[in-house]
């Protein structure tokens, strides 16, 4: 007789200790790899560096993937836990480029930021997820611009709406990909090839945690000249003192 369905509970935890133990692997892995590249075995050839460098790369793109696995099943059963903070957006602007730049060199990208007047300098919500959407929306611009310039500007409006466009310089997204932006483990039709290409789920969970912020992500505006997607979220500012 067949089992009977797992419940959410038990998915959700089944999926965490798989993602706890497949990290524990990597992490060895990852310390063997730096352990290499510190020659504490040996003296590498250039060739054996190379390889190297692609076990890095690739291990942490594994971690990666697990984590956008992890975060978006959590999110759409309603289990990831929302933390609001006080946070500045300028500080995650920075964050932002700290956590790209080590893979730029891959790219011929330039990043741009802007904060308009009157975004409040300070604002209570959860800072954490806010900067992992737009981590997703900026390695997605990243990856179509290729070789010119990403844009992400953000906006206040009177009804304490933080508004965050990502622009890119790409080539356009198809009316065809347009219908499937947001749908898990859609890489796109016409989507370009790049060293950090996941697995689809960026946008997808990037999707989840909005919802969960009670705002809104949308593709703005698409053409041969780029395309822009744009954040809207509910946020509290906070009085200075």
């Amino acid at each position: 007789m067949p089992n009977e369905a797992l419940d959410t509970d038990t998915l959700i935890k089944l999926i965490r200790t798989l993602g706890h133990d497949i990290r524990g692997t990597i992490a060895v892995i990852t310390s063997t790899s730096e352990m290499l590249s510190r020659e504490m075995y040996g003296s590498l050839t250039p060739g054996q560096s190379r390889a190297n460098e692609r076990i890095q790369r690739n291990s942490k793109r594994l971690v990666a993937l697990i984590n956008d696995f992890t975060g978006y099943v959590k999110a759409e059963a309603g289990q990831y836990p929302v933390v609001t903070r006080a946070f500045k957006v300028g500080d995650i602007f920075e964050n932002l480029i700290k956590h790209v730049q080590p893979y730029l060199s891959e790219y011929e990208c330039d990043i741009q930021t802007c904060i308009t007047d009157p975004v409040p300098t300070t604002l209570c919500g959860d800072s954490e997820m806010i900067e992992e959407i737009l981590q997703a929306l900026l390695w997605n611009a990243i990856t179509f611009t290729g070789s010119g310039t990403v844009r992400i500007q953000a906006s206040w409006t009177g009804t304490n709406h933080l508004t965050i466009d990502v622009e890119d310089h790409g080539p356009g997204i198809s009316p065809e990909d347009q219908a499937h932006l947001f749908t898990p483990f859609w890489r796109g039709v016409n989507r370009p090839k790049a060293p950090t290409a996941g697995a689809g789920l960026s946008l997808a969970k990037a999707r989840a945690f909005v919802t969960l912020l009670n705002g809104q992500i949308t593709l703005a505006s698409t053409g041969p000249t780029g395309s822009v997607f744009r954040l809207e979220l509910p946020l509290t500012p906070v009085e200075s003192n």
